[in-house]
């Protein structure tokens, strides 16, 4: 089952990021140690193989529609992928948003969110403060989004900070909204929602 999380910025440890908030979506926990979920297993041979790509395929197409295809609020019109915390992408993210793009017929702009300086993985980073000075900054986007929305689809989210950067970059180009569909959400039962079968994001938050 789906799972989502709303991410706020802290006023006093992250200024830039004042009156950004980002809605993460997730298909399933994602634990840190491969081994204790089915899904952290494909997960873990996916981002680092490429392999069991069909599964992740299937999973997002099912998330997609119960969750997001039917929802006039946050129906994308274009689609991108998160870049790598160096310059570049994940080629088997990049395969697999491609493949999403086509199934459902949507606008896929692969180079839309791009890495302006590098930084260090969030994961390895602990405080909060240290992960927004870590994130901050470090994106851009290539073209003005004309009051757009986009979906951004991304393998894994820790602590959020990057979807926060990354929905400050896009603000800043002039979307309409962003969503984050990540593949896996860290695992923590007290940040996380379960989205129940059949509702949309938008349904969901207005009911919370």
């Amino acid at each position: 089952m789906a799972r989502i999380r709303k991410v706020f910025y802290k006023e006093q440890t992250a200024p830039l990021f004042k009156g950004i908030n980002a809605i993460i979506v997730g298909l399933d926990y994602r634990y840190k140690e491969k081994g204790k979920s089915e899904h952290s297993d494909k997960l873990y041979d996916f981002r680092f193989e490429g392999k069991e790509s069909e599964y992740f395929e299937e999973s997002l197409a099912k998330c997609f529609s119960e969750h997001i295809q039917k929802d006039a609020y946050f129906k994308p019109d274009i689609v991108a992928v998160m870049p790598g915390h160096k310059e570049g992408y994940s080629p088997h993210l990049v395969e697999l948003a491609r493949k999403f793009c086509a199934r459902f017929n949507l606008n896929f702009n692969e180079t839309l969110i791009k890495r302006a300086k590098e930084c260090s993985r969030q994961h390895d980073v602990r405080q909060f403060a240290e992960k927004y000075n870590n994130a901050v900054n470090t994106m851009e986007v290539a073209e003005d989004l004309n009051n757009k929305a986009v979906l951004v689809i991304d393998d894994i989210c820790t602590s959020g900070m990057s979807c926060l950067e990354a929905m400050r970059a896009l603000k800043s180009h002039n979307a309409k909204r962003a969503l984050f569909l990540v593949l896996g959400l860290n695992h923590s039962r007290e940040e996380y929602a379960e989205i129940p079968e059949g509702m949309s994001v938008s349904e969901f938050m207005l009911e919370k």
